[in-house]
């Protein structure tokens, strides 16, 4: 059983910059540091939000080399901690 709910989003890249900028709908958002592991493998140990996002980004580090992204999450009618992998919604953007 599916659910037409979930994350939209729209990207684009940060030219001359290695940084992954998210923005929440909520306004919220954070500033992820592509060349940074130490600082990424903090952020993807914290309690935070942006923790699924960090992790993410070090395992696609681990394999590509990737440029500066920024994604808005302008709308999210996905219900968070109801077992609807929200936090897996999230690192598929």
């Amino acid at each position: 059983c599916g659910t037409t709910q979930g994350l939209y989003a729209r990207a684009e890249r940060l030219e001359g910059r290695r940084a992954f900028v998210f923005e929440g709908p909520d306004g919220k958002g954070c500033e992820l540091p592509l060349d940074d592991a130490p600082e990424l493998r903090r952020v993807a140990q914290s309690p935070a939000y942006h923790a699924y996002i960090a992790g993410t980004l070090i395992e696609i580090g681990k394999h590509f080399r990737v440029g500066g992204a920024r994604v808005v999450n302008y709308k999210a009618d996905l219900p968070v901690k109801k077992g609807l992998s929200s936090s897996a919604a999230i690192c598929v953007l």
